[in-house]
């Protein structure tokens, strides 16, 4: 029997975000509501958000019930590389907080289509960089995420391997989108076409 917890996120996913994104929105609009809705997500007791830079990127570095200050957390967003924010998932990135006992790091990526491919990856690789030169070792770091950045998150170790950097100790993907890591294995360049080209979402240059 699902909880109340699921219900009530139904109706707002039903009511508040789903009635807002109808077809033809743009992409402006998409970015305004989950940011309006992300207000509405409750942190749990004891969670402590804070705004930091690193690298000339903006991130929230979330704690919940005081963490282990050597255990870290890289958690990469999704939302199709183009909409959501550290703002929008740092609800969750307490709960990720309190039940692994580390600081999560949400960092503010780049999106598409302002930005295309690699920017995302690249300030990616970047924020787990940071998190090694501000003392966290390999061995207490986690990359996780979900959606596109549960994409990001594989091609984010991929990219730490094949550049020889220390590896981290565990990647958690939350239904990640892969499908655009297998173009991107077998083409030079990729292109998201938003919202103007509706029948090709990936350009693709051979």
């Amino acid at each position: 029997m699902p909880s109340y917890r699921s219900r009530i996120c139904r109706m707002v996913i039903k009511y508040l975000v789903a009635a807002r994104l109808k077809p033809g929105t743009t992409l402006g609009d998409m970015r305004r509501v989950t940011e309006r809705l992300a207000k509405l997500a409750w942190l749990p007791a004891g969670t402590d958000v804070e705004k930091i830079r690193l690298n000339g990127m903006s991130a929230r570095w979330v704690c919940s019930n005081k963490p282990r200050p050597d255990r870290a957390i890289l958690y990469l967003h999704g939302g199709g590389y183009n909409i959501c924010s550290p703002d929008t998932h740092r609800s969750l990135g307490a709960d990720i907080s309190m039940a692994s006992n580390a600081g999560v790091l949400l960092p503010d990526y780049r999106l598409a289509p302002e930005h295309l491919f690699p920017a995302a990856l690249e300030d990616a690789v970047s924020a787990y960089r940071w998190l090694l030169d501000n003392g966290f070792s390999c061995e207490n770091i986690a990359i996780a995420g979900d959606s596109a950045g549960g994409g990001l998150s594989v091609a984010t170790a991929t990219s730490l391997r094949d550049s020889g950097d220390p590896l981290p100790a565990a990647i958690a993907c939350i239904s990640p989108c892969l499908f655009r890591l297998v173009l991107m294995k077998y083409c030079s360049m990729i292109q998201i076409a938003w919202p103007t080209r509706p029948k090709k979402q990936v350009l693709i240059q051979p």
